[in-house]
């Protein structure tokens, strides 16, 4: 996902990303979460808002571990 993420933070069923950047960043976030979550029911997302950092978090089934791989590597134009 190539929307101004600074940290990764894996495990086997999650991934935490660091936002940096606009707001844009965070709505550009939603709206990619949203088309994602119409294509795969399995993928789950919540998004953390702090004060000094937002914090997209993607989660699956372990089984889908190479579909979240795909996802928090992906980058799009």
């Amino acid at each position: 996902m190539d929307i101004g993420v600074s940290d990764v933070i894996r495990s086997a069923t999650s991934a935490r990303l660091r936002l940096i950047g606009s707001d844009g960043n965070v709505l550009t976030a939603t709206y990619r979460a949203r088309r994602e979550k119409e294509c795969c029911a399995f993928i789950d997302f919540q998004l953390e808002l702090l004060s000094d950092v937002v914090w997209p978090e993607i989660l699956t089934p372990v089984e889908a571990s190479a579909a979240l791989d795909a996802l928090i590597t992906r980058k799009e134009g």
